[in-house]
């Protein structure tokens, strides 16, 4: 069997090669299928979340991995956690309750250097 073969053709040259028959073709025709008018229903809920507000948008930056790591460890102590919370708060930057995240870190940070360089209100 393996005689028959040409060079370089192997299982999968075949199976690429290989059709439905037009009586196959038929059976798949007659199975009932989802009409158009009948979609398939997805439970809809609110959007909520920074992504899909538009006072939001996605902006990345390139920050060294030792920097991320280390702020991500500190926002899992309590204590910096809960000063973090608090700050956050005083910024009036928006955040999920009891957990602040990295980016509402650097919108903070953003914020307030904002504030010094005299650029909060331009």
């Amino acid at each position: 069997m393996s005689e028959n073969r040409n060079r370089g053709e192997g299982g999968m040259a075949n199976a690429l090669r290989t059709r439905r028959r037009p009586s196959e073709e038929r059976a798949v025709e007659a199975e009932p299928s989802r009409t158009p008018a009948q979609p398939r229903r997805r439970n809809q809920r609110k959007t909520v979340g920074k992504r899909s507000d538009p006072d939001y948008m996605l902006a990345s930056a390139f920050v060294r991995v030792e920097v991320y790591d280390r702020v991500k460890q500190a926002l899992l102590d309590p204590e910096v956690k809960r000063q973090a919370l608090t700050d956050l708060d005083e910024t009036g930057v928006r955040h999920q309750p009891n957990k602040p995240l990295y980016s509402d870190v650097v919108e903070m940070l953003l914020v307030e250097w904002l504030e010094r360089s005299g650029w909060e209100d331009r």
